[in-house]
């Protein structure tokens, strides 16, 4: 199933929060401005945590028994940037580690999830912060319920594309990438979440 360039880029904070606990665009944009300034050698290193609660936009249940699934999590990005002899921004490899919960908006009722992932993002010409810019993300987040066993698991391969003219293009390998094909409009994949946490 598809989706307008509008929703997907409408949903991406979500997405990439929901699917590898990643920070959003602004903690992003803040890696990659930072990185030239960073240091006097061709390479730094950048060393963020990002503290965050938002609504999933996944919806359990309906009429007066719905909720909204709440993420609260804590995601920790560190890893190398690199620089080409000029200082200009060419490249990072970010290792993201994220602890948080998935709550029931109503009841409270929790679910405690980690996330590990790897993120690579480069632009296709070194400093220039308008040329294309590509976010590669690997990485997985099983949630298993005692009693109901995998509830939510998400692994693959995320390929986020950015181009000058303001189109972005999404792409994801795996066999189990739950969090996008719900954006996708395939809900179903979130209903063991969902009566997970009583619906």
């Amino acid at each position: 199933m598809s989706s307008s360039p509008t929703d997907l880029q409408n949903d991406m904070s979500k997405l990439k929060h929901l699917w590898f606990g990643i920070a959003g665009a602004a903690a992003l944009a803040a890696v990659l401005l930072f990185a030239p300034a960073a240091s006097a050698a061709p390479s730094g290193y950048f060393d963020f945590t990002h503290s965050y609660t938002e609504d999933t936009g996944i919806v359990c249940g309906s009429g007066a028994n719905s909720f909204d699934i709440v993420d609260s999590g804590t995601a920790h990005k560190s890893g190398p940037i690199f620089n080409d002899q000029n200082g200009n921004f060419v490249k990072d490899i970010l290792f993201i580690d994220t602890t948080g919960t998935f709550s029931n908006s109503v009841t409270g009722a929790s679910i405690q999830y980690k996330s590990r992932s790897i993120e690579h993002d480069s632009y296709a010409i070194p400093g220039d912060f308008n040329s294309t810019f590509t976010a590669v993300t690997t990485g997985e987040m099983n949630i298993v319920v005692l009693g109901s066993g995998a509830v939510w698991q998400a692994t693959g391969r995320f390929v986020d594309t950015f181009y000058p003219n303001g189109d972005e293009t999404l792409d994801f390998y795996g066999p189990h990438d739950p969090a996008v094909y719900f954006f996708l409009g395939e809900t179903s994949v979130a209903d063991k979440l969902c009566a997970a946490l009583g619906a």
